[in-house]
């Protein structure tokens, strides 16, 4: 069935389904498309969220073959309760 709801995967699956042989040549067309000047990746923004003393991060590129953003939730409170600091959020999709 299919979903709109974001597909989460923790290392463990990452892991599983990238592989390096595939990944570092994706890599390298990359870094060349970048390193020609066809990509539009700005600046990261950041935003202060205080209270409770964090960040939001976004992080958004444009490539010939597609467009993404990541966002990084980042509190250090939260490690003296015991959940995790940070928090990645990436969304891919292909231009058509």
């Amino acid at each position: 069935m299919k979903t709109n709801r974001p597909l989460f995967l923790d290392e463990e699956q990452v892991r599983k389904h990238l592989r390096m042989e595939e990944l570092i040549p994706a890599m390298e067309k990359a870094l060349i498309d970048f390193s020609a000047g066809k990509v539009t990746q700005p600046v990261r923004s950041v935003i202060n969220v205080d209270p409770p003393g964090g960040f939001l991060g976004l992080m958004p590129a444009l490539t010939p073959d597609g467009l993404g953003l990541k966002a990084v939730t980042f509190y250090p409170s939260n490690a003296q309760r015991g959940i995790p600091t940070h928090s990645i959020r990436e969304r891919a999709g292909r231009l058509q």
